[in-house]
């Protein structure tokens, strides 16, 4: 039976273009796909033959990101060297918004999957009601010990979504661990080759599947040649 899907993620290139290729695959098997993304990544849905909904969020696309490109330097803490500050992001009351756009596109939806790594699909599960699927490409959230489950960051997440939702007149949720933070079926894009979930510090109830990695296939490269430069440094 074809079922109304919402899918939204955050990110770089990196994050949206698998969550683009599992809505392609949804399609696929007969389903109403909606992406909820924000405006920079529209048109990678758009050319996989999704439906789209913009968040009201900043242009996080490729350009973005190469302003920002420290954030993913991830030896400077370990070399303990001072990084640049962030480009300024949007405030919590835009962020309020976003999650509003996300819960009323969703409240019509049989399913809402949601990337880890924003609190967004969380909200709008807790203000619309749509069951929602988490979903990760990140395998290093799913290997967090005990301690790390109960870590200061739990109690931030919870206040804000605690904020969040009450903002939208909705039930907030208790979120007492790390657990608590994703939905209680969570698919993990990554393979059993390269990581194994750690189920230590999650609910007895929570379901972790490792489906294997989702491509993204872009109509737009079925011609893509590298140029020059490029195929001297891969040579």
């Amino acid at each position: 039976m074809s079922k109304r899907i919402v899918i939204t993620t955050g990110g770089t290139l990196g994050d949206h273009l698998p969550f683009i290729a599992l809505g392609a695959a949804l399609k696929q098997r007969g389903h109403q796909v909606v992406m909820a993304l924000n405006p920079a990544m529209l048109v990678y849905a758009e050319r996989a033959g999704l439906e789209v909904v913009a968040l009201p969020d900043i242009a996080r696309g490729p350009d973005h990101a190469r302003q920002n490109a420290h954030v993913w330097d991830h030896w400077a803490k370990l070399e303990g060297r001072a990084s640049p500050p962030v480009a300024p992001d949007i405030s919590l009351d835009e962020y309020i918004e976003q999650a509003r756009v996300l819960a009323e596109c969703s409240r019509t939806a049989d399913l809402l999957i949601s990337t880890s790594i924003r609190v967004l699909g969380l909200v709008a599960h807790h203000v619309s009601g749509v069951p929602l699927i988490t979903a990760s490409m990140n395998p290093s959230m799913f290997a967090a010990t005990g301690d790390q489950a109960q870590s200061p960051e739990v109690g931030q997440y919870a206040a804000l979504i605690t904020r969040m939702v009450a903002a939208l007149g909705g039930q907030a949720p208790l979120i007492r661990s790390a657990s608590d933070l994703h939905a209680r079926h969570i698919l993990l894009a990554s393979s059993r080759h390269f990581s194994v979930a750690e189920r230590a510090g999650f609910a007895a109830e929570t379901s972790i599947t490792q489906t294997g990695f989702w491509f993204y296939a872009d109509p737009a490269w079925a011609a893509w040649q590298p140029d020059p430069a490029l195929r001297a440094f891969a040579a």
